[in-house]
């Protein structure tokens, strides 16, 4: 039986020329897969934590399939020109198998937890205060982008236009994107800023991580 949610991960089959490739003056091919590796499965922990959501991983490249196997998980791969499209595509997926809600997010957070997760949820149950009632949930990241974005199935009719036409990469991200979706009538909910892992400057602060790869 179908649950109500549904998590996505967007994740990538570690190979070390593709993964972390930005921390190459900091960490070995080595330490950066691992780390890789160590961050995916966190947020895939903390997907599966979820009560009333089923976990799915979105993989990259289409060949990775017989990697993901390990986590016992359904598994689909990612679709799209660019990143936007990709997300836009994993998400209607997910609605075309009926569920009513549906939250994805990256693999480079350090400190995603279930609790976060089950935030976003709790937040997509909340009717919007717009005239249309349309609700969009963002996980900000301290670099202008976004860990996490969540929709609600009766609210992804126009979700695509929130993916086109944004900078990817670049610290503009989350601020066009939020200016999508007011144009386009959502009301938004922010949830906890997080830092994300992607320059040597973001391993200042975790000790801890470094010294486990």
């Amino acid at each position: 039986m179908v649950k109500d949610g549904a998590i996505v991960v967007f994740a990538r089959a570690p190979e070390p020329s593709k993964v972390k490739t930005r921390l190459k003056d900091a960490l070995t091919e080595g330490q950066r897969v691992s780390l890789y590796v160590r961050l995916m499965e966190k947020a895939i922990d903390a997907a599966q934590g979820i009560d009333g959501a089923d976990a799915y991983i979105a993989f990259t490249p289409d060949d990775a399939a017989g990697y993901f196997h390990r986590y016992r998980l359904p598994a689909f791969p990612q679709r799209g020109a660019d990143i936007g499209e990709r997300m836009d595509n994993a998400l209607q997926h997910l609605f075309s198998l009926g569920y009513g809600k549906a939250v994805l997010i990256g693999c480079d957070i350090p400190h995603i937890s279930t609790e976060i997760l089950a935030g976003a949820f709790r937040e997509l149950d909340v009717a919007g205060g717009t005239t249309n009632g349309l609700k969009v949930v963002f996980g900000p990241t301290f670099d202008g982008g976004y860990y996490l974005v969540g929709l609600r199935r009766g609210d992804s009719g126009s979700a695509s236009m929130l993916f086109r036409g944004i900078p990817w990469s670049t610290g503009e991200v989350l601020n066009m994107t939020l200016q999508k979706a007011r144009e386009k009538g959502y009301e938004v909910t922010l949830l906890e800023t997080l830092r994300d892992v992607d320059t040597p400057e973001d391993l200042d602060g975790l000790g801890e991580w470094i010294l486990s790869i």
